[in-house]
């Protein structure tokens, strides 16, 4: 090819032929083809990681409420709709609670759902097959950070709410214990909880 680009330079001609071009064009399309299927994954993983965090993030800044505010907030998952809302008040069944007590939901993201996939164990390797483990599917925080369920009582051991999505092979475990500690889990085909 080198050669010849020479002749062309010293013929005055300039530019790439039309077999080169189709050359670089073929490259290009064998590369893409290749790491679509990666970027497709690592797309998935993100997603589900961003959407674990946010869980994850807006639990522990409602538990740090809790406490600065001296009120009861408690955070209601709704499997059905993919989406979680958070409720603030001192004295309130949460099963009852109204849109006056609550935020508005604020909704996974549309590739991720509350679902263990394919994972059959909890983070502390015991078996459980709840998507959401929280009793109602509520979890709060007493004005001292203390976690508790539905019924206000304390939460027994560590309970968790996974997501998982469709585009990714992890799963992502968000738990809350008795004393109130706020965990993030992700489990890899594998390699199991971490």
């Amino acid at each position: 090819m080198i050669l010849l680009k020479k002749i062309r330079v010293e013929r005055g001609e300039e530019g790439f032929s039309f077999f080169e071009l189709m050359v670089v064009i073929a490259l290009i399309a064998i590369v893409s083809a290749i790491s679509y299927p990666y970027f497709l994954d690592m797309k998935g993983r993100y997603r589900l990681k961003a959407a674990a965090r946010d869980v994850f993030s807006s639990l522990q800044v409602n538990k740090m409420e809790a406490v600065k505010t001296s009120t009861v907030v408690a955070v209601f998952f709704d499997d059905a709709t993919s989406s979680y809302r958070v409720c603030h008040n001192r004295n309130v069944d949460w099963r009852n609670a109204n849109d006056h007590d609550c935020e508005q939901a604020v909704p996974l993201d549309s590739a991720v759902s509350f679902s263990r996939g394919t994972v059959l164990t909890k983070p502390d390797n015991t078996s459980n097959s709840d998507d959401i483990e929280y009793i109602d599917d509520i979890v709060g925080f007493f004005q001292d950070g203390t976690g508790f369920e539905s019924d206000q009582t304390r939460i027994s051991g560590t309970r968790y709410v996974y997501l998982s999505s469709l585009n990714s092979p992890e799963v992502y475990a968000v738990g809350v214990n008795r004393v109130g500690l706020v965990q993030l889990f992700v489990w890899t085909q594998g390699s199991g909880w971490q």
